[in-house]
């Protein structure tokens, strides 16, 4: 991944930036300039492993919004441990009074008690969230039968500080966040909310 760079991209038909920095990617709308998505990717879980408690899991939820200064003033808190194999993480979210749809999202690695992904539910914007960590995809493109028992290369693999993760929100695309591991005979495709795979030659 380059270092600090952005371009405008189109989600749910809206106009938005993409930026991209070391190990994360943001998406902000282009009219209002509020950050409608974060993903911290070498913070993305890479086991089903619970070692946190969901009060610790909030504290950082919330610590994540007080880092980019997100009021949940009047919002009802709430926080679920989601297994969603072959990774685990906590779903910290903020509801408006009577209300059953979450307007804020903060997503927190149950294994490190590390925020990774912050979601705002409240522009209109459809923006899935990546949960499967680069580790854990490479184990599910390594098991996949598309790998051939090959192992991912490890010399064409992405370091922690570029990882590879990819974005695409454009219409008709079904797979909006993916992984891309490389193996001797060709490139797979993880993706990296449901941990599908397939050849991405």
């Amino acid at each position: 991944m380059q270092h600090g760079w952005s371009y405008e991209v189109t989600v749910s038909g809206k106009p938005a930036y993409e930026t991209e920095a070391t190990a994360a990617i943001a998406f902000v709308d282009a009219y209002s300039g509020a950050v409608l998505e974060a993903v911290i990717e070498d913070q993305m879980p890479d086991s089903g492993a619970t070692v946190v408690s969901a009060d610790a899991a909030r504290a950082a939820a919330e610590s994540f919004l007080a880092g980019g200064n997100i009021s949940s003033a009047g919002l009802t808190e709430a926080a679920q441990i989601v297994d969603q194999p072959p990774v685990a993480f906590f779903d910290v979210t903020w509801t408006e009074p009577g209300a059953s749809t979450p307007v804020l999202e903060i997503l927190v690695n149950s294994s490190s008690g590390v925020a990774f992904a912050y979601r705002d539910d409240r522009t209109g914007f459809d923006l899935s969230i990546p949960v499967i960590g680069h580790s854990a995809a490479m184990k599910l493109a390594a098991a996949s039968t598309y790998s051939g028992n090959a192992t991912p290369d490890p010399e064409d693999q992405p370091q922690p500080e570029a990882m590879g993760l990819e974005a695409n929100f454009a219409a008709g695309n079904s797979h909006d966040w993916v992984w891309h591991v490389q193996f001797p005979n060709g490139g797979l495709a993880v993706d990296a909310t449901t941990g599908a795979v397939w050849p991405a030659y």
